[in-house]
């Protein structure tokens, strides 16, 4: 609230101060669900985009900071027993944004499918459109074989990949 004898009057002020945060934070939250006919899998050892069709949100900044998580059933496969995992980051107009550069911001050793979540905070955005993705690695120390995989169901469209995002 402003004070007595400001430049410019309380109401004024007030105003100025809604209206900007009704401009920075007025994005509602985008929800968005993939879903695909086969199974999304790989054996990637670097960093790679889980689906660049897909698996990736669209978002227009005017903050600078974003909020996102993405939701999906996920298992690692293999021919021979061992040791792996699998990591994921989340990845802002070809730079790699969020998450360790060797580790990303999860890692999962399932082998029995359960469902994941990422969830990223971006900051230091630059105010525009942005191409938000999810991408994954793959990381053994044993075994052989060796596959991430997120899952269809036979006869259907397949598992969703569910992302969502918003300002913050």
């Amino acid at each position: 609230t402003a004070v007595s004898g400001a430049p410019i009057s309380a109401s004024d002020y007030n105003t100025y101060q809604r209206d900007n945060l009704t401009y920075l934070f007025s994005q509602r939250p985008a929800p968005k669900a993939s879903y695909f006919s086969g199974a999304l899998t790989s054996t990637a050892t670097s960093f790679t985009d889980v689906s660049t069709a897909s698996v990736k949100l669209n978002a227009t900044i005017n903050s600078g900071r974003f909020f996102c998580l993405f939701m999906f059933p996920f298992y690692l496969s293999f021919s021979s027993a061992g040791v792996a995992r699998a990591n994921f980051r989340v990845q802002v107009d070809a730079t790699a944004n969020e998450g360790d550069p060797t580790y990303g911001l999860l890692h999962a050793i399932n082998t029995t499918q359960q469902t994941l979540i990422v969830p990223a905070l971006l900051q230091g955005l630059s105010v525009g459109a942005h191409d938000i993705r999810l991408q994954w690695k793959l990381t053994v120390t044993s075994g052989s074989g060796w596959q991430m995989n997120i899952p269809s169901v036979a006869g259907a469209d397949g598992l969703p990949v569910f992302m969502v995002g918003w300002e913050v």
